[in-house]
């Protein structure tokens, strides 16, 4: 009795060192895509009142031990979000793109207003400007729904980049 048997070349004319420098590129430039959006999506979420939440945003490849410094004290109220969103989406996307050519490291995204906590998880409780009757705005949640989207930027991201998936 004769078995025959079926090949196929899964890849062909690469070498191994050749298919590894590949994937690592296409990995880095998947990360780096999914870093991007991730960038858009705090920007597009974060509340403008001084400027100085929108404008503390960055990005790095180690926890932050530096302090939070940026404070709205003194800086006029009630600023135009379009004011600010431009140029907070290009410096934390310049921030992530230096982060993302380290191709190992984990990227992460902080923010250094001093009132970054309220925004993303406390809110302003009653009593605001000392007024009991009067509270500010709740929190805004602003990492922890940009971070519960993270399939769905890795799904747009594969297909932008030409992966195929099932």
């Amino acid at each position: 009795m004769v078995v025959k048997v079926t090949q196929i070349r899964a890849v062909s004319g690469k070498t191994t060192a050749q298919i590894e420098l590949l994937f690592r590129q296409k990995a880095a430039q998947l990360r780096a895509r999914i870093a991007e959006k991730m960038a858009d999506s705090i920007v597009d979420r974060s509340p403008v009142d001084t400027g100085t939440y929108i404008m503390a945003h960055s990005a790095g490849t180690a926890e932050s031990d530096a302090a939070a410094d940026r404070t709205s004290l003194g800086k006029p109220r009630g600023r135009s979000a379009a004011q600010f969103k431009e140029l907070a989406r290009y410096n934390l996307k310049r921030s992530v793109s230096a982060a993302a050519i380290q191709a190992s490291a984990v990227v992460y995204f902080r923010n250094r207003s001093l009132h970054a906590d309220r925004v993303e998880s406390l809110g302003w409780p009653a009593p605001l400007f000392g007024n009991p009757n009067i509270s500010g705005p709740g929190p805004r949640r602003v990492y922890s729904r940009t971070r519960g989207m993270f399939g769905q930027f890795l799904d747009e991201a594969t297909q932008e980049l030409g992966f195929q998936t099932r």
